[in-house]
């Protein structure tokens, strides 16, 4: 009997040892990506998390390539090269990138840090595709492949993008594969606020722990993230995997030395009496009997087996002692509780009144800001921020007043005749520029419409036939009157006014308003000042952002569009970062 014992023992441990020693000459090789500097929306943490990922993996075996920060041009061969070693070393292949994704159409996209994507149909030429990598890899015939995407942040080019989805579109993992994400698919993880991201960070602590699958590292990555994230982000798997993998390969047991089958068990042979006294204790339920056991084999073979075995017992002996405090402590918390709800009520009270205060004493000190002021910009914001506040009638009429002055202190230049076009005639090419990025587009402007009450310019622009304007282009929007009025054309120098507006086919969402003055630039042109503000509703109205600033344009004299303008509206961080309007154009007349 002992020596059947024995040798099914035996065999465990060999299993065991035998798993470690292919795990540890098994081929491992890992494509690390991190990319922070993007130009329009830059991150904090994807070069920190790819570094952490480098340390990581190389504990873990890895042959490890890194890059960050990488060019369109350098993904491209990066993901080539790694597919073409990966077929020829075999073993295990890990794929890892740390930047910005987005989902199109229901494919996944890593975008590089010099991508130019003004628009959705631009996303596939200038970004690499998830499923490239992930047939590049199935393609090597190695045994399992690992692909991790910490990129389901905010989607920087949302605002040009008709579906504006959120996150990364859910990807099949092939047979042998696994394909883990940083969060849900179809939802947004953070940046995080530290050095790392919140799943980066994670992901490298579990993978040093030695023995555990890959499955239970992922498993205890979701775990960890939704417990750091308040639920707010929940890490997602794929898989289809048919074999084992450890990042760290379970600690290997050692064997006791055997003993020699001629030697039988009447010579009272040590290890014998051991696994006997084990055996005759293993199923007890009495932390006692496992004591036993210790006391007369304190660094015995099983030692460690009959520690974990005392405290499962002693825990759940501290878990009835624990459901009992909980009993006894409940009564007094539901004593506690009226008083508590009886106070808070008191105390709720006493808040509403220190809120109501709070607001009157904020509009104080926005006035108090803003009353001294000869610049009518300032007296309107705090108009559009309480249009019915204490101070607002007062505000209205410092307006009037400034622009009395603005009108007295100016010289009118002599109206030229207006010429608005016909349709078809070509007014000439307006050269648009993003003054952030350089980028330069041409617009032939032509008159689409004119009739009896107006002119349509295909710019955007519209005019009255009696030189009224309906509509404007500012910077890289539309903005059409609401109420009030803008300039009249032909433009007269010393005139001022201002107009409730909105962005075109944006409606409610847009409201804005431009308040402005003309100014004469020379004899024969007049210069515009304005100062403008309005709305943008983005992720379906969930958020709303504001883009303000200034607006500048020169109209030369008898011409219906201005020769050149200067827009520098910038909106908030974050999601509304992207809404600045910066950009400056000159309409080259034909």
């Amino acid at each position: 009997m002992f020596i059947r014992r024995w040798f099914l023992f035996l065999g465990a441990v060999l299993a065991v040892s035998m798993h470690s020693a292919n795990a540890n000459d098994e081929s491992r090789l890992a494509l690390l990506i991190g990319n922070s500097a993007y130009k329009s929306s830059p991150l904090s943490n994807p070069v920190n998390d790819v570094r952490l990922m480098e340390n990581a993996l190389k504990e873990a075996g890895f042959t490890v390539i890194k890059a960050e920060n990488a060019s369109i041009r350098d993904m491209r061969r990066l993901v080539r090269d790694f597919g073409d070693k990966l077929k020829a070393a075999g073993g295990v292949g890990l794929f890892y990138f740390a930047g910005h994704g987005v989902q199109v159409r229901g494919e996944n996209f890593l975008v590089s840090t010099d991508s130019d994507i003004r628009n959705e149909d631009e996303v596939a030429d200038d970004s690499i595709n998830a499923a490239v990598i992930l047939e590049k890899m199935q393609n090597a015939g190695n045994r399992m492949n690992l692909i991790v995407l910490d990129a389901c942040r905010n989607n920087p080019f949302a605002v040009r993008s008709r579906s504006a989805v959120s996150g990364l579109a859910n990807m099949s993992a092939p047979s042998g594969s696994l394909v883990a994400y940083s969060t849900a698919p179809g939802s947004v993880a953070s940046d995080g606020t530290g050095r790392n991201g919140l799943y980066t960070e994670h992901l490298a602590k579990v993978i040093r722990q030695p023995g555990l699958p890959v499955e239970e590292v992922f498993k205890q990555v979701r775990s960890a993230v939704r417990r750091a994230s308040n639920n707010q982000q929940t890490p997602w798997e794929n898989t289809a995997l048919e074999g084992q993998f450890f990042f760290k390969v379970p600690v290997q047991a050692v064997a006791p030395t055997p003993v020699p089958i001629s030697q039988t068990t009447t010579n009272a042979d040590p290890w014998a009496m051991e696994l006997n006294l084990w055996d005759s204790v293993k199923m007890a339920t009495n932390a006692a009997e496992f004591q036993a056991y210790l006391n007369r084999y304190p660094k015995g073979y099983f030692s460690d087996v009959a520690k974990a075995r005392m405290a499962a017992i002693s825990s759940l002996t501290s878990e009835k002692a624990a459901a009992e405090k909980v009993i006894n402590e409940r009564a007094n918390a539901e004593a506690s509780l009226k008083l508590a709800n009886e106070r808070s009520n008191v105390e709720a009270s006493q808040m509403a009144a220190k809120k109501s205060a709070d607001i009157v004493n904020l509009e104080k000190i926005y006035w108090d800001g803003v009353k001294g002021s000869t610049n009518g910009t300032e007296l309107q914001t705090y108009l559009t921020q309480y249009p019915n506040g204490a101070f607002a009638d007062i505000a209205r009429v410092k307006i009037d007043e400034l622009k009395k002055v603005a009108v007295n202190s100016i010289k009118p230049v002599a109206a030229p005749l207006l010429n608005l076009g016909s349709v078809g005639d070509v007014i000439g090419t307006l050269v648009l520029k993003d003054t952030l990025t350089g980028i330069k587009r041409n617009m032939v402007v032509t008159v689409d419409e004119s009739d009896a009450e107006k002119t349509v310019y295909s710019s955007g622009d519209v005019v009255d036939k009696d030189g009224k304007l309906r509509q404007i282009r500012v910077g890289d929007v539309v903005l059409s009157v609401v109420a009030n009025s803008l300039w009249t054309l032909p433009l007269k120098a010393g005139t001022s006014g201002d107009a409730k507006v909105k962005l075109q086919d944006a409606g409610n969402a847009g409201l804005g308003s431009m308040t402005w003055r003309a100014i004469a630039a020379s004899d024969v042109k007049v210069k515009i000042e304005a100062e403008v503000i309005y709305r943008v509703a983005l992720n379906n109205g969930s958020a709303i952002c504001m883009v303000s600033g200034k607006w500048t344009a020169i109209y030369s004299a008898g011409n219906s569009l201005p020769e050149s303008f200067s827009s520098n509206l910038r909106s908030g961080s974050g999601v509304c970062s992207a809404r600045s309007n910066i950009a400056s154009a000159e309409l080259e007349f034909h």
